[in-house]
């Protein structure tokens, strides 16, 4: 009998039998549940034993159904996800606490391993918008910005074409994120001269 004939059946006798198998599972539950917690030990070995025998067969097993099943692995993996967020997060942080130092030692080996290629990595990222948004954030933090809109300010800062206190055009002159050095609160968008020198101390009303 070839492959597909054998499906066929099976399927129809499944179908035909379903609830006597039910009947069967539910009377015998309990009874292989004592079987498999007297004989542990003895399952795990024979299982260990037939996955050593089978190691290369299973392995391409998986791999030709993976291929096969692309896609459907993936939207199982995507509602899996969905369902159980919140708990992935506890797992994860739980996990990362336990081998916090584990994953340090890690990272710093695979570093060193990679610096060329992570540096690589890391200027061609740059160059990408989310890149030269993140880039310039993490510059203004640095510098002293406290607010908590950035997203806003950099859409801002991105957007504007001229020096709100001078008009210079910023396709000519370099622009600038001003702000308060003491309170850390965003102020305007300015070239490097009026940010550098101050101008827009002379306006009596910033724009």
């Amino acid at each position: 009998m070839d492959k597909e004939k054998q499906k066929e059946y099976n399927k129809k006798w499944y179908e035909e039998n379903k609830e006597k198998h039910k009947e069967y599972y539910q009377a015998n539950k309990e009874r292989k549940k004592e079987y498999r917690e007297e004989n542990k030990e003895r399952i795990k070995e024979k299982q260990k034993e037939w996955y050593e025998e089978n190691k290369e067969k299973q392995r391409e097993y998986k791999k030709k159904y993976r291929e096969e099943n692309k896609e459907k692995i993936k939207q199982k993996n995507k509602e899996w996800n969905e369902k159980n967020k919140e708990k992935q997060k506890e797992w994860h942080k739980k996990w990362y606490e336990e081998n916090k130092e584990t994953e340090k030692q890690k990272d710093k080996e695979y570093r060193e391993a990679n610096k060329e290629r992570i540096n690589e990595k890391q200027k061609e990222w740059n160059k990408t918008e989310n890149g030269k948004k993140s880039g310039a954030i993490r510059r203004w933090k640095y510098q002293g910005l406290t607010d908590t809109d950035l997203d806003y300010i950099y859409d801002l800062y991105k957007n504007t074409t001229n020096c709100w206190v001078c008009n210079h055009d910023f396709s000519k002159y370099c622009k600038c994120m001003d702000h308060n050095h003491e309170t850390g609160d965003f102020r305007q968008i300015l070239c490097k001269k009026c940010n550098c020198h101050d101008n827009w101390k002379n306006y009596s009303e910033i724009v």
